[in-house]
């Protein structure tokens, strides 16, 4: 999960 942070930024979004 390395690049799960750049993924969270618009992942964590639409989870959110």
């Amino acid at each position: 999960m390395k690049m799960d942070q750049r993924v969270c930024n618009l992942a964590c979004k639409q989870k959110s």
